[in-house]
């Protein structure tokens, strides 16, 4: 039989107790900065304007959806076939006449995913593209300065594009000196 142990501590000492975890400091809290699209919220705000439409994140065959499911002919059969025709010159002007007044804004953003998309870019790039009208009619061969424009596009971004059409680099116009006021 074994013997039980008995473990000696000295008169009023407590018994072993684990330490505790050390505590946690709080942060010192930082004063919020807003951010930038709030403060451009807050200006538009105050002036009475509407805020700017933030870049289009909408996928365009979405786009192409939606606007087909507003029985916009041209979108319907993009829908269908699955491809982005290019779109005639003015069509924008032409489907808000059709839609009601509270659609214009989700339309102009449709039409803006589409129009700024890649696959809209290499529709219009492409070999003897032309332009359909709203009732899906062609209306006329892509212009040879949208073509290169979309080639620009496709290639290399808005500087090229500038070079390209002879219009000064937007990066340069915007760090000219300023002269000194004495």
């Amino acid at each position: 039989m074994a013997r039980p142990t008995l473990t000696l501590t000295p008169r009023g000492a407590a018994p072993p107790v684990k330490p505790a975890p050390p505590a946690k400091r709080a942060k010192p809290r930082q004063p919020s900065q807003p951010s930038e699209e709030a403060k451009a919220k807050a200006r538009a705000k105050a002036k009475g304007a509407r805020p700017k439409r933030p870049p289009s994140s909408i996928p365009p065959f979405i786009a192409v959806r939606e606007l087909a499911l507003l029985g916009l002919p041209l979108f319907q059969r993009m829908n269908k076939v699955g491809v982005l025709l290019p779109m005639c010159v003015g069509i924008r002007e032409q489907i808000l006449a059709i839609v009601e007044r509270r659609m214009h804004y989700k339309v102009v953003g449709w039409l803006h995913a589409i129009a700024s998309s890649t696959a809209y870019q290499y529709a219009l790039h492409a070999d003897g593209s032309m332009r359909h009208r709203l009732d899906g009619s062609i209306d006329c061969a892509v212009s040879p300065r949208d073509h290169r424009l979309a080639q620009c596009l496709i290639n290399g971004g808005r500087a090229m594009v500038a070079a390209d059409l002879g219009l000064p680099d937007p990066k340069k116009a915007a760090r000219k000196p300023q002269p000194k006021v004495p």
